[in-house]
């Protein structure tokens, strides 16, 4: 997943909150 950005890409994710904290589930650069 984070091979595909680097340092100062925009970049979209969604995330859920669970009560151990929050994953990432989804991420694409951004335009």
């Amino acid at each position: 997943m984070l091979k595909q950005v680097k340092a100062g890409d925009k970049v979209q994710f969604e995330a859920e909150r669970a009560t151990s904290g929050i994953t990432v589930t989804k991420m694409q650069k951004g335009k």
